[in-house]
């Protein structure tokens, strides 16, 4: 059971700290009484530590899922419909063997690359041409955003976030496309998409009759 908002503001430059210290409150005696207590990403200093060891692997790193897409809504305050992320999804080019002080692998991951920080966030990795439930892949490379690449934080485009989200048959992605390109303010064109397979043709369609509908979606809008 989550605990009540402790964030008062998360719509300054700093509300990415903000968000993922909010999906980790976590009722202590959730976390005593039950071993399957709902997980959380790692806190802003982990991932800052992590984006180091693996720029220093050769991994070169990028955030995508639902923390990516929050770091493109511009103007919104992620606590109005807060949605809580478990984990951190991280962008490599491949992921390495050795892992850095404190970390752990998740061993009770399934089929996903996936590491437990020393305070026990959770950071999933998406690979190139990683296969997703129903035998679609990840594309074999994406793009960056060049204002925060040089960052300790460094996120990908947003037409890459966008779609790896198309990927995704889950509603809580299908929202999250529908928060980004609100934010953004238009859908992207299928050419700016690059190929894409029959799942991702299908939610971009979805997506592009919503977004005319202007529906009411996540994180406030």
């Amino acid at each position: 059971m989550k605990a009540k908002l402790i964030i008062d503001d998360m719509t300054g430059q700093d509300r990415i700290t903000a968000y993922l210290a909010q999906c980790r409150v976590v009722e202590e005696s959730d976390i005593e009484n039950d071993p399957d207590a709902p997980h959380f990403p790692p806190s802003k200093d982990e991932v800052v530590g992590l984006v180091k060891y693996l720029r220093a692997q050769g991994a070169n790193p990028l955030v995508v899922g639902g923390v990516g897409v929050l770091s493109y809504l511009k103007g919104v305050d992620p606590r109005r419909g807060f949605r809580p992320t478990t984990d951190l999804d991280l962008w490599v080019d491949f992921v390495p063997k050795e892992l850095p002080s404190g970390w752990a692998v998740d061993r009770e991951s399934p089929g996903t690359p996936s590491w437990i920080s020393p305070t026990g966030g959770y950071v999933d990795f998406i690979t190139p041409g990683r296969e997703f439930p129903g035998g679609e892949r990840s594309p074999k490379s994406i793009d960056h955003d060049p204002e925060t690449f040089y960052t300790e934080f460094p996120v990908a485009s947003w037409l890459s976030i966008f779609r790896l989200k198309l990927n995704s048959v889950r509603e809580k992605d299908l929202a999250d496309s529908i928060a980004l390109v609100r934010s953004m303010g238009r859908v992207p064109a299928p050419t700016e998409l690059g190929k894409l397979n029959g799942t991702q043709r299908e939610n971009l369609d979805l997506i592009q009759q919503w977004f005319k509908l202007r529906p009411v979606g996540n994180y406030g809008e």
